[in-house]
């Protein structure tokens, strides 16, 4: 015969064993405290009817709670109704497993590619908000106006053209171009070299004309380049004499012509703000106005004169008595 032995139990008939009863408290607590701050700026009417509806929302729950038959696994003690997610694909409720996709669910069935349909279940792309599979990765992408192949990563944009760096290049060189360009009136760019190469040359330094043209003997300079011929003085903005090709200042063009005035040593041609009508005398020259004896200042124009052998100069009759 055997031994049997009785076992005696300690579960209550009227309490599920499987409800944490400290933590059935706590939540009636938060409860409570959740029904009144739930309509804290309505009017006394309106919250007697919101307590109520709380309250006897709370009575289902908790008759839910120590019903054995219930699954307590997902059970949800909160007094608010559950957020309703919907499928950003379809549009409808997801009330099973989903897929979310930064702060978009979706069904699994219908997380697709955009552009095949096709399922995605692992490696996915998203291009301007859309979803793609990996083999058509690239047809959302711009195209390159130049080659009209896909732009990945490291495209530029000019003007709201996009190209691939190396198929931004030159009109004329048709080197990629990496720094400042010019764009013609066709539409079409030109590097800055080139750009520079295109305009007009300096006749002194060969070099382009960017900016200021100076015109000057038939012939075009940049304004610091348009100097004299003998001192290399810059002749931009001022007087300036030309004898066959080349291009003087008045000092220079009247040393080397030799039309220095005899008494007061200055040019005679140009550069003075006295008369340029010259007289000359004994191979010297002079001014009209410089045109004076010596000694006594007397005008010597129209006049006899003598030369002062000492100081090698005009004077008059009088003075040579």
């Amino acid at each position: 015969m055997n031994k049997c032995q009785a076992s005696i139990s300690n579960q209550s008939p009227y309490l599920d064993t499987r409800i944490d009863v400290p933590g059935v408290v706590s939540a009636l607590d938060t409860l409570l405290a959740d029904m009144e701050a739930f309509s804290g700026d309505k009017k006394d009417d309106e919250k007697a009817k919101d307590l109520e509806t709380k309250v006897d929302l709370l009575t289902d729950k908790l008759k839910a709670a120590f019903d054995p038959k219930t699954d307590m696994t997902n059970f949800r003690w909160s007094l608010s109704e559950p957020d309703v997610v919907h499928c950003a694909g379809c549009e409808k409720v997801i009330s099973s497993k989903s897929v979310l996709v930064g702060e978009d669910s979706f069904h699994e069935s219908c997380f697709k590619c955009f552009h095949c349909g096709v399922r995605l279940e692992s490696r996915y792309y998203q291009v301007q908000g859309n979803n793609y599979c990996e083999a058509d990765r690239e047809v959302a992408l711009p195209l390159c106006s130049s080659c009209h192949f896909p732009l990945q990563s490291g495209s530029l944009t000019v003007s709201g053209v996009s190209f691939h760096p190396h198929c931004f290049v030159c009109t004329i060189c048709s080197n990629p171009i990496m720094g400042k360009f010019i764009t013609r009136e066709d539409g079409r760019y030109i590097c800055e070299e080139d750009y520079k190469q295109s305009k007009e040359k300096c006749d002194h330094c060969g070099l382009p004309m960017l900016d200021r043209v100076l015109t000057a003997i038939d012939k075009k300079f940049h304004p610091s380049c348009f100097r004299c011929c003998s001192c290399d003085k810059s002749l931009d903005g001022v007087e300036f004499l030309v004898e066959g090709d080349a291009a003087y200042c008045a000092d220079c063009y009247n040393m080397s012509k030799g039309l220095v005035c005899h008494r007061c040593g200055k040019g005679i041609v140009a550069g003075s703000t006295k008369k340029t009508t010259i007289i000359t005398c004994e191979s010297n020259n002079y001014h009209q106005e410089c045109y004076l004896c010596l000694r006594c200042g007397k005008s010597l124009v129209g006049q006899h004169v003598f030369m002062d052998l000492l100081d090698k100069d005009v004077i008059c009759g009088d003075c040579h008595k």
